[in-house]
């Protein structure tokens, strides 16, 4: 399968500088991303980082003293496949950096204070690609012969989880527990959580909880876009039953 970019954003950081994020599809174990800036859409661009294939987010803390008037432009590059340039300026207004910083801020808590009600999850995403796992697929045949594989967590592939991406939360709606015969008998579902702009969240992705061993899938996104520009995201997320191999994800220490 050919490399190909399948989107690249720039997101505010406020107070630090720029997070970027992407998504490329047909990579394997032995490619690198190159990260790349520069003052204009045709270059020269300066290599800001070498990344492994399963990195999807880097956090820009160059230059120290930007202001949202300035332009940057960020691309990835992989092999001879590069991708769209995009600007800094198209993140979005005064008005929806303003929005971000202060949801971040709610969240994160800032003066020494911690952020309201909230709570800090790792998001992990699917790459389904890399190198088949050789301990849940058979030999033969190639398919999947094991469900429960601690090497590569049911995806199927060794690497089949990108780096996690840390972020802070805040739950939204109660706990709802339903009683089942399974391993874990009281189970959480349909839970509503609210969290800012980064990192952009979509349906799939799986989300573990800091300090209480819960993991939980995304089951439905609904963002604010003033604009097209993604100031905030509601997220409906069901917690992963401990049966599922998936519920074995962490937050990294």
């Amino acid at each position: 399968m050919a490399v190909h970019v399948r989107y690249i954003k720039a997101i505010p950081w406020p107070g630090k500088g720029w997070r970027i994020q992407w998504s490329v599809g047909g990579l394997e174990p032995t490619d690198e991303i190159v990260l790349e800036r520069s003052s204009s859409p045709e270059g020269p661009w300066d290599e800001v980082a070498l990344l492994p294939y399963n990195v999807i987010s880097f956090e820009d803390e160059w230059p120290t003293n930007r202001s949202f008037f300035s332009e940057w432009y960020y691309r990835i590059r992989v092999g001879s496949t590069e991708s769209v340039p995009v600007c800094s300026k198209e993140s979005g207004s005064l008005v929806t950096n303003e929005i971000i910083r202060q949801h971040e801020a709610i969240l994160k808590g800032m003066n020494g204070r911690p952020g309201y009600m909230s709570a800090h999850f790792a998001c992990y995403k699917r790459t389904l690609q890399g190198t088949k796992c050789h301990y849940c697929r058979d030999k033969v045949t190639g398919e999947i012969i094991i469900s429960k594989c601690d090497v590569c967590k049911g995806v199927g592939y060794i690497e089949g989880w990108s780096n996690p991406v840390k972020f802070y939360g805040r739950w939204l709606t109660p706990i709802h527990r339903v009683t089942q015969l399974s391993n874990f008998e009281n189970e959480e579902e349909g839970r509503t959580m609210a969290m800012a702009a980064y990192p952009i969240i979509e349906p799939g992705d799986v989300l573990a909880e800091k300090g209480t061993g819960k993991v939980y899938r995304v089951r439905q996104v609904t963002s604010v876009e003033p604009n097209n520009i993604v100031i905030s995201q509601n997220i409906v997320c069901s917690l992963i039953n401990r049966d599922f191999i998936e519920s074995k994800l962490e937050f990294p220490e």
